[in-house]
């Protein structure tokens, strides 16, 4: 009978029994102050059975403006304070914001957040301070606890684990290439796990995707389309280290161990001859028309990729006809220097006006019409206008390439080309690598399919003096 129902009983007893006042309400009294112990007991029985929690908090002792960073671990209403670093240090406002100051510094003690966190989990409800501190002082007992516990997940699991706690947000397509070889290992061997993954493994399972390839489709698979495969094991593998899931010591990756194919740039270039004759033909069609402009416009902005043409929108447009660019698929990490200004030269207002609309008056609205209907977060949504649009672009040129007698090529050659007429007509490589929008110059090399020395040529005098033969249709 709960606390209400046994007030209300003695209230009807009273009313019915000749009990004076006096007794009845010293019975209420005592009802009272006993449901009040029985609350507590309730209560401290359900703190005991609390799991313990791990916590990023700024220094409270400390009264300076900026403060250190404190792992606190609470359980049972008691917390312990473990330090992270003195030189990690924030003030409180950046805190209480988590702003860009706070995730820079959260981003530099994660590890050991993170592993407290491990040793939390691995413990369950056998957690004691005891336990919980040897762990913590003994990095090699926690992580091999850590290890033993999910060395047994299979590969599947351990991808779906990276795609959601990774702070990043992945496209689509990346996460298509991602799981091509899940589907391979499972194929290969369905009760795969992580400790599974060796040397001598991946060695199986190359020839393995090459072997089956080969006989569905008579082509066997390269070396390189596999690189590009692992890439996303390693990245998944290199996650399971960071998380504690496996000993660094066993990583298969690397010199001695499996090495994966270089990236061999693709002679995908238009020669001299090949880019006159395609500057030069009559589009027949909307889709001829649609694949000449956009690989103009993309050679007219310095080779940018069709998937940050389509994502200019009017703020990234000066008064004085600039264009403020960076790269899409660098954007979570980007920063200031990485993002450019470009001159937008008569062909590219062309094309942009063509199909599209540069109205100032509306900062945030894409300039070309393709993602009218998509919302800036639906990045699923745009990736598929994305590649509707890129296949009917190549479409378009493959069908000029073949009225013209050249051998077919795809909007990607624009940004090839780009850059091996620069190199070609004297642009040093650290310039092209800028106007690339690469962070490395070692990809720009990579893009040099056809180096010759000539006099060097100012980079928009050479695009203005390349486009000459534009139609405006």
């Amino acid at each position: 009978m709960n606390y209400i129902s046994n007030i209300y009983t003695i209230y009807n007893y009273h009313r019915l029994s000749s009990i004076d006042y006096n007794t009845i309400k010293l019975l209420v009294q005592l009802l009272v102050h006993f449901h009040k112990i029985t609350k507590f007991a309730d209560r401290k029985t359900n703190n005991m059975k609390t799991k313990a929690t791990a916590s990023i908090i700024l220094d409270p002792v400390s009264k300076a403006n900026k403060r250190a960073l404190k792992l606190q671990v609470t359980y049972n209403r008691r917390s312990d304070r473990k330090s992270l670093g003195g030189s990690i240090k924030i003030s409180q406002e950046d805190y209480l914001k988590r702003n860009k100051a706070y995730k820079e510094a959260f981003e530099e003690i994660r590890p050991k957040f993170q592993r407290a966190q491990n040793i939390i989990d691995e413990l369950g409800e056998n957690f004691t301070w005891e336990s919980f501190r040897a762990a913590w002082k003994d990095e090699a007992w926690g992580r091999k606890k850590i290890a033993g516990k999910y060395t047994n997940r299979t590969i599947r699991e351990l991808y779906d684990e990276y795609f959601c706690t990774e702070n990043k947000t992945f496209s689509p397509d990346t996460k298509e290439i991602y799981y091509i070889l899940v589907q391979w290992i499972e194929q290969f061997n369905s009760n795969t796990k992580l400790h599974d993954i060796t040397v001598d493994y991946l060695h199986k399972l190359t020839k393995y995707i090459k072997e089956q390839s080969f006989q569905r489709r008579n082509k066997e698979t390269t070396d390189t389309t596999i690189a590009i495969y692992m890439r996303g094991l390693r990245a998944v593998y290199n996650f399971a280290i960071d998380k504690g899931y496996v000993d660094k010591s066993k990583y298969p990756f690397g010199r001695n161990k499996y090495k994966l194919a270089s990236r061999k740039s693709a002679n995908i270039a238009l020669t001299e001859e090949e880019f006159q004759l395609f500057i030069q033909a009559t589009p027949q069609n909307y889709k001829e028309k649609l694949g000449y402009n956009f690989f103009f416009l993309s050679y007219a902005l310095d080779g940018l990729n069709l998937a940050d043409i389509i994502r200019i929108k009017n703020r990234d447009i000066t008064t004085d006809n600039k264009l403020i660019v960076g790269r899409w698929k660098i954007r979570n990490t980007l920063t200031d220097e990485e993002t450019q200004e470009k001159t937008l030269m008569d062909i590219a207002l062309y094309v942009l006006k063509e199909y599209g609309t540069i109205d100032p008056s509306q900062p945030n609205k894409y300039v070309l019409r393709f993602l009218d209907d998509v919302e800036d977060e639906d990045i699923e949504q745009q990736d598929i206008k994305k590649k509707n649009l890129n296949k009917n672009i190549n479409k378009g040129i493959k069908s000029i390439c073949e009225r013209i007698g050249i051998k077919p090529f795809s909007l990607y050659s624009a940004r090839h080309t780009y850059a091996t007429h620069g190199i070609n007509n004297g642009i040093p490589i650290e310039i092209m690598s800028r106007n690339l929008l690469h962070t490395n110059i070692i990809t720009t090399q990579g893009y040099i399919d056809r180096i010759s020395n000539s006099n060097q040529i100012k980079n928009n005098e050479l695009k203005e003096k390349k486009l000459q033969s534009f139609k405006k249709l």
